[in-house]
């Protein structure tokens, strides 16, 4: 892979120049937010881009590139020649609390071999991604150095940031920075848009040539003449539809340089497409203007000349490669897509009726569809019988257009018989040519024409039946070019022969090996098998020389591979033959395994070697071990111990369901191995259950210390009601567990202690939801029952917030809860206090006409309360105590009057 490697020399200086302000970013970042970068540097760089080999990668889009540009300029791929010039802008600054790295990618130009057909493609050859090595290094040491691989950075034309990195450690005065192995590369969006603009001149140069053919037929049409009208329609057809291809293209806008025009295509195309207009206009006109067409009948001659101008099209599309374009095929993929003569006039239907004028309108068209599909065959089967089979596949899928675009034809099945042959025909040219290579040992050549048979096949699945002869060929190739193999097969070396096979499934692709997998499935079991027989022969060998390890080898090597051969009915009977002696042998040495693993204190180990030797015992009924069961028993006492205490940390982590099933399934596996009447192992299960037991206590001791921990932070905010719910969690938690004895005493305590708290508390809020429901009535006499309380149990040496009735009820602002309020304290006779609820509901805008009864009732008691009070405090002066004066207390300031007069009328002066 090519690298590029450059450094910033310029950096030691400017980093030198810039110390202070790196100095002052490091105990005042706020001077750096308003001035971020601290370091910057541009430099122009100009960077080959290299044809790449090999392909790895994403080298390969960029290869694709390169080589057809090599194809425009007729050199080799490798010495084409691309430089990509672009400024490299590296900066440091401090964002987001952080010394930061950015790169910047800006101003890229391509310049090298840039022209395709005289076109500037450069804008279409800018990579789209960038690979780059960073290197942090010391100027003095240069083996000393941190790097980062950035790969695969997206080049955006308007987002020139190629990456962001913070910097942890960089002293300017030692250091520097050194970007290295720039690497470009080409994503698919790249490519395709090559691609489109590579295909876009390609067909500008495709128009430009039509353009002058269509010129030469628009010159040499009469319509003047009638008896033409027929061969003129498929004309003027043929001149309008290809100029509306060539318009679908819109070069002037899509060509990099609209300006350039080295064809003048934009000014013939509009110098054509006028005559185009006038011929079709002229031709309507001609047309209309006629009576019967005076032709000569001959329907054939105009049907061969439709399809032979088809045909002219097909050949133009089977020459097409990178120079052609495909506006060829384009028209011949939309011809049949409506019609290019005024929608409103139905002029093939006229022309019709003009040329057949004794005939019904269907019938005519059904007739002359039916003999241009007539002329279709025969021009195909004319080609077929040239070996054009390609040509003779386009024209026929052609004629299928034009039956999608004709109902009225019927069904006709032999468009589909006629491209079923003639792609075999093609498939089978592939092949047979790869067969002739064979033959000739050019394997390469081989090799190649198979390729296209597979790749053609892959284009036209439905075309192509089969492909057994693609298979024979192949499979003759393949294996001819991987004799070798066969060869260690033939002389029995089966294990160099398995490999060599395997090597195949690894080398080659699974497309390539599909057609060869049976045989190489074959060849595999072959190898198997006879891997296998030999295995057997050793292990049998052994055994007569009393080589048991060796015996157990070669026997359990030939058991790995029989389930590749499971049908395989000698390998089978043979491993059967031989399995009850080498039974013995792994029964004695597996029970000497197991007794060595429990001495040394590997008891998991020992029952498993114990296990294999039960299993064994009972396949092939061997006499047992007298010890056997007693150096289980005590294998399997160590082992579930060991289980057990290794269970302990389900305890600790406090998963006593996970314990407890633990415990239990260790028991059943005890009582199951004779171990229930064992004292260490009953004394074991014993202290388990009590760790059990102890760890949940001190899971409930801290369970209840939370919830006072959580009660006291409550008390502390002055939250009695919370308080009070985590103490009685803490109570129902502690005597959960009888058998734990947590004391609750102090708990209960202050349960009681803070009780009236927690009643006055939940008053408080009861009332507030009997607000909320419109229940008033309730709440006031439930706030004043409280207020009484507060009072009484002297709440607030508790540190309990009072609320206030009359506070209560002003924050809600609700004058229907106020006008309650005025209503019950005038049934406890508490004039003042109902006065006093009167003027928050004047302050809440309350209807003064809804008060009127209150308001006289409340100016009467107050003025006998006052006059009383006046007598009593001052009795040398008559003056009554004034009543507000705003208009909305007009009714209870007349009735306080009227109250006050008449007392004083009724009573006498005191002397």
């Amino acid at each position: 892979m090519h690298s590029f490697v450059f450094s910033f020399v310029d950096l030691d200086f400017l980093m030198r120049r810039f110390i202070p302000i790196l100095f002052l970013s490091l105990f005042h970042p706020v001077l750096l937010i308003a001035q971020p970068d601290f370091y910057r540097l541009s430099k122009r760089i100009t960077q080959p881009i290299l044809y790449k080999i090999p392909e790895d990668g994403n080298s390969g889009n960029g290869n694709e590139i390169v080589r057809e540009i090599a194809k425009h300029v007729l050199r080799e791929p490798w010495m084409v020649r691309l430089d990509l010039s672009f400024t490299s802008q590296v900066s440091m600054g401090f964002w987001d609390g952080k010394n930061r790295l950015r790169a910047l990618f800006l101003d890229p130009v391509i310049q090298g071999d840039i022209l395709y057909r005289q076109f500037d493609i450069s804008d279409v050859l800018i990579p789209s991604h960038l690979e780059m090595t960073l290197r942090w290094a010391s100027r003095y040491d240069s083996s000393s150095f941190t790097e980062q691989r950035l790969v695969s950075r997206r080049i955006s034309l308007h987002d020139s940031i190629l990456f962001e990195i913070p910097v942890d450690s960089f002293d300017p005065s030692q250091d520097t920075i050194l970007l290295r192995d720039i690497c470009f590369s080409y994503d698919s969006i790249q490519l395709s848009r090559f691609r489109q603009r590579r295909q876009l001149i390609d067909d500008y140069y495709a128009s430009s040539i039509l353009l002058d053919s269509l010129q030469l037929v628009a010159d040499t049409i009469d319509i003047s003449n009638p008896a033409l009208l027929p061969l003129h329609f498929i004309q003027v057809e043929e001149i309008n539809k290809v100029l509306a291809r060539i318009n679908t293209r819109n070069f002037s806008q899509n060509l990099p340089d609209s300006g350039f025009d080295p064809r003048h295509l934009v000014s013939r195309y509009n110098s054509l497409y006028k005559v185009s207009r006038t011929l079709t206009y002229n031709y309507v006109d001609a047309l209309l203007g006629t009576g019967a067409v005076p032709w000569d009948g001959n329907l054939i001659r105009i049907a061969d000349f439709f399809t032979s101008r088809m045909l002219s099209f097909v050949w133009k599309s089977q020459l097409m490669d990178d120079f052609h374009g495909e506006l060829y095929r384009d028209y011949l993929d939309h011809y049949f897509e409506g019609i290019s003569f005024p929608a409103d006039q139905n002029i093939l239907e006229s022309l019709l009726r003009k040329m057949y004028p004794d005939a019904g309108s269907d019938t005519v068209i059904r007739f002359v569809s039916q003999r241009i599909m007539v002329s279709y065959r025969q021009l195909a089967r004319f080609l077929m019988e040239k070996n054009q089979y390609a040509e003779a596949i386009s024209l026929i899928e052609n004629a299928k257009k034009f039956v999608a675009a004709n109902p009225v034809i019927g069904n006709f099945t032999d468009e589909d018989e006629l491209l079923i042959h003639a792609s075999t025909e093609i498939y089978n040219a592939y092949v047979g040519i790869a067969s002739g290579c064979i033959r000739n040992q050019k394997y390469q050549m081989a090799d190649d024409y198979l390729a296209k048979a597979s790749e053609y096949r892959s284009m036209h699945p439905d075309l192509i039946p089969t492909d057994s002869i693609y298979r024979k060929v192949y499979s003759e190739l393949f294996f001819m070019r991987n004799s070798r193999c066969d060869d260690l097969l033939d002389q029995k070396k089966y294990e160099d022969a398995l490999g060599c096979y395997r090597l195949f499934e690894q080398t080659y692709s699974h497309d390539e090996l599909a057609p060869v997998a049976e045989q190489l499935f074959t060849k595999k079991r072959s190898a198997l098998t006879g891997i296998c027989s030999e295995a057997i022969n050793h292990s049998l060998s052994a055994m007569k020389h009393d080589q048991p390890d060796s015996a157990l080898f070669y026997f359990d090597y030939a058991i790995k591979l029989l389930p590749a051969l499971q049908d395989d009915l000698f390998i089978k009977t043979r491993y059967d033959s031989v399995a009850p002696f080498i039974g013995q042998i792994r029964y004695k040495q597996l029970f000497t395994a197991g007794r060595q693993a429990l001495e040394r204190r590997q008891f998991t180990l020992a029952i498993e070697y114990f296990d294999q030797v039960r299993l064994l015992k009972d396949q092939f009924r061997l006499t047992p071990f007298g010890e056997f069961d007693s150096l289980y028993r005590k294998a399997m006492k160590n082992h579930l111990l060991i289980d057990l205490s290794t269970a302990m940390k389900d305890i600790w982590a406090s998963r006593f369901g996970a314990a407890e099933a633990s415990l239990e399934q260790i028991r059943i596996l005890g009582s199951t191995h004779g171990l229930a009447e064992d004292p260490e192992f009953d004394s074991a299960l014993n202290r388990f259950r009590e760790k059990i037991g102890e760890q949940k206590c001190r899971d409930l001791n801290d369970s209840v210390t939370y919830q006072m921990i959580c009660a006291d932070r409550n008390i502390a905010l002055k939250n009695f009601r919370n308080a009070a719910v985590y103490m009685k969690r803490a109570v129902g938690i502690a005597n959960s567990i009888a058998g734990c004895g947590l004391p609750t005493n102090s708990v209960t305590d202050s349960l009681k202690k803070y009780a009236p708290a927690v009643i006055y508390q939940e008053n408080i809020e009861n009332a507030r939801k009997w607000v909320a429901s419109g229940g008033y009535d309730t709440a006031i006499n439930i706030l004043y029952e409280t207020e009484k309380m507060y009072r009484t149990c002297q709440l607030e040496h508790l540190g309990c917030v009072s609320e206030p009735i009359f506070d209560f009820v002003s924050s809600r602002n609700n004058p229907y809860l106020t006008f309650q309020a005025i209503q019950f304290y005038q049934a406890k006779s508490d004039d003042r206090e109902a006065f006093r609820f009167l003027t928050l509901l004047q302050e809440e805008d309350f209807q003064s006409a809804n008060t009127k009864i209150v308001q006289e009732e409340l100016g009467r008691k107050l003025a006998q309360l006052d006059f009383l009070n006046r007598l009593k405090i001052l009795p040398e002066k008559g003056d009554k105590q004034f009543p507000p004066v705003d208009k909305w207390f007009r009714v209870f300031k007349d009735a306080y009057q009227d109250e006050w007069n008449r007392l004083i009328r009724t009573t006498a002066p005191v002397r």
